[in-house]
């Protein structure tokens, strides 16, 4: 099993893809760039995910919307995760979309972030970066995504 993620590169609006065929497709675009789902199959879904915290108290949340390759809502998710940073909220979007998703039977995900520090450290563990429990349980889950 390959375990390396490929680093892309950046174009125009910034983009950035990781992909492997280990571990799914994971994006940082920005959102100026329109969304294209075109290249996925008929059951290829895009999750949408993003965390956040309040600078007031701290607490946190992180949630995503998950649509089909047209671009058809298919279901959204949102979860409070009281103190945490904005880093660790970003993955704990990605960790709970992507066990929502598997839960009901997608195998063919592309997933889209709005943080490259996320894709970086989701790309640098996969190469043997810095041990992160969550990171390790997004990778887990990834295995069982198809490209």
């Amino acid at each position: 099993m390959n375990t390396i993620l490929a680093l892309g590169r950046l174009i125009g609006n910034v983009y950035l893809g990781f992909s492997s065929s280990a571990y799914g497709k994971i994006t940082y675009e920005s959102s100026q760039r329109p969304c294209s789902c075109s290249n996925l199959s008929e059951y290829g879904i895009y999750l949408n995910t993003d965390g956040s915290v309040r600078l007031e108290d701290g607490s946190a949340t992180a949630g995503g919307i998950v649509r089909n390759r047209i671009g058809k809502w298919i279901l959204d998710f949102n979860k409070f995760l009281e103190s945490y940073s904005v880093f660790e909220a970003e993955l704990w979007g990605i960790l709970d979309g992507l066990g929502i998703l598997i839960d009901r039977g997608y195998k063919e995900v592309q997933i889209r972030i709005g943080s490259i520090e996320v894709a970086s450290a989701i790309h640098e563990i996969s190469s043997g970066g810095p041990n992160t429990t969550l990171i390790r349980r997004i990778l887990q889950l990834l295995s069982w995504i198809k490209l």
